[in-house]
């Protein structure tokens, strides 16, 4: 387990490695990145479960085996942390992540539709 980063509120991002380091050489490599939407509970569910699965099959599964010798496998089972977690705390249905684009301090959200006048949805302050 690594932290390759960490989001615009501090959070870790931590993804999981996986592969056979005893088979040493360059070996292609395969990100699967979950939870990019903050709502999307379900993702991070199956980022974890592939985890599990390849872990737990790892030797006595002949694909496992051999995917897990050939490749390296980055899994990062939370891409928005910031977000993920405000969909605990303040409103489930959040889909973004909680940065400042502007630098007022503020989360605002404004849209604009093909033809649509902008519309401000909401202001945040984190």
């Amino acid at each position: 387990l690594k932290t390759i980063g960490h989001s615009i509120q501090k959070r870790p991002l931590l993804a999981m490695r996986l592969t056979n380091e005893k088979i040493k050489g360059d070996k292609p490599q395969v990100l699967f990145l979950a939870t990019h939407h903050a709502r999307e509970w379900v993702a991070t569910q199956m980022a974890m479960r592939l985890i599990k699965y390849l872990t737990a099959n790892f030797g006595s599964d002949g694909r496992v085996t051999n995917i897990l010798n050939t490749t390296e496998v980055w899994i990062v089972p939370v891409g928005n942390p910031d977000g993920y977690q405000y969909t605990f705390t303040n409103e489930r249905l959040w889909r973004k992540n909680l940065r400042d684009n502007d630098g007022d301090d503020e989360v605002t959200l404004t849209f604009t539709d093909t033809g649509a006048p902008d519309c401000e949805l909401t202001v945040i302050r984190p």
